[in-house]
């Protein structure tokens, strides 16, 4: 993952994606479990897959879909290791909801626009 540029600008290559289509979904640890934020033209943080995709791409401006995992619960505990392990059974019984409200927010950027996406899912 710490390499998805690659990948991003390949298959926007390939497929003639202009940078305005393109929509980033990934896993953020600032935002709390479940909670999901749409942003576009933000610094990648810490998170190693979207500054791969910015240095390829040569920019931040695209759309990022940022959804909550929240950070690990212990400090001791790597943040690659907490990311890359099984969701918990009460995280398990919330996730089909969860992406299905990850699919909704990016149809909403899709037809509404991020602006309306952005308010309708930021809170």
């Amino acid at each position: 993952m710490n390499k998805s540029g690659e990948a991003v600008q390949a298959l926007m290559h390939f497929y003639k994606i202009p940078l305005e289509n393109l929509i980033v979904a990934h896993d953020e640890i600032d935002i709390p479990f479940e909670q999901i934020r749409v942003h576009k033209n933000r610094s990648p943080g810490g998170n190693n897959g979207i500054k791969s995709i910015t240095e390829m791409l040569g920019t931040q401006d695209y759309i990022r879909l940022r959804l909550g995992v929240s950070r690990p619960p212990h400090p001791e505990m790597s943040v690659a290791d907490y990311v890359l392990q099984k969701f918990s059974s009460e995280e398990q019984a919330k996730i089909t909801d969860f992406l299905n409200k990850a699919g909704d927010a990016i149809e909403s950027i899709i037809f509404d626009g991020l602006q309306k996406a952005s308010s309708n899912f930021n809170g």
